[in-house]
């Protein structure tokens, strides 16, 4: 008797994220674990600073503006608390020079709790980036997206252990972080859907290759970078027959004439 085993249990996986969590945390979570490619980048000084002026006068009226002529700072005004007159009032400026925070007027009585906010800002990570960690840690376990829109991912079983891993690192950076899972069963339906979600994942990252490689201005190394990612996604496929026991004829013919576009342009700028 021969027997054929098909290894397509997996989990579904999605999650909750903070908007100020900690990169610190982060940082050491993710080199523990030896996914340092994982840490994500610290909001930027402009935005921290935009954010710790908003944190410190959330009140509708107070505005928070650009300051204009290349300074990279912002002014705090405040409009006509009547609501009946076009006018505002500034109450500060706050820029950055040379990395150094300056605030105007000096003797403001909210420079310290200002300073104090901008450089927590900094070392903060907002729900956007740590939601980007989480999409290319489940892509880089095989994930596939279930809906087109992302933020809900079939992960298979034999990468559970290092998925929960990456989780365990989010959730304890800050403890308004909270990921999900529900586990699959091992039925037709559920094949059917991760297939299709796989054709659709794999044949929007195509287009994307042939888009990127039909502008003839990526220069060797964009070339090469698309070449590898044609590879990527073939390889990825090639993974989905193994897991799910299905061949996928059609699919792998799309990623294998992509990869040969790519190759060949490679080939040419050679």
């Amino acid at each position: 008797m021969i027997e054929k085993e098909i290894k397509y249990n997996g989990v579904c996986v999605w999650w909750s994220l903070c908007d100020r969590t900690s990169e610190e945390e982060l940082r050491q979570g993710f080199q523990a674990l030896g996914r340092a490619e994982l840490i994500p980048e610290r909001i930027d000084d402009r935005y921290a600073l935009q954010r710790a002026l908003q944190s410190l006068y959330p009140d509708r009226r107070a505005l928070v503006r650009p300051l204009g002529r290349g300074v990279v700072g912002y002014a705090l005004v405040h409009e006509d608390p009547n609501g009946t007159e076009m006018e505002y009032q500034e109450e500060l400026r706050a820029a950055l020079l040379n990395g150094q925070l300056l605030i105007s007027p000096a003797e403001h009585s909210a420079r310290e709790e200002l300073t104090t906010r901008y450089r927590e800002e900094r070392n903060f990570v907002t729900a956007s980036k740590l939601g980007g960690v989480l999409v290319r840690a489940a892509r880089a376990l095989s994930g596939i997206s279930l809906r087109s829109r992302g933020g809900f991912y079939w992960i298979p079983e034999q990468n559970l252990e290092k998925w929960r891993a990456i989780a365990q690192v989010v959730e304890d950076a800050h403890g308004s972080n909270r990921i999900s899972m529900m586990r699959t069963t091992t039925d037709e339906d559920s094949v059917d859907s991760v297939c299709d979600s796989l054709i659709a994942q794999v044949q929007s990252g195509l287009a994307q290759v042939e888009e990127k490689l039909a502008t003839g201005d990526l220069g060797k190394r964009g070339l090469r970078t698309q070449q590898a990612e044609a590879k990527e996604l073939d390889r990825l496929v090639q993974k989905y027959e193994k897991i799910l026991g299905r061949t996928l004829d059609s699919l792998r013919t799309q990623t294998a004439q992509v990869e040969a576009q790519a190759s060949m342009a490679v080939l040419m700028a050679s």
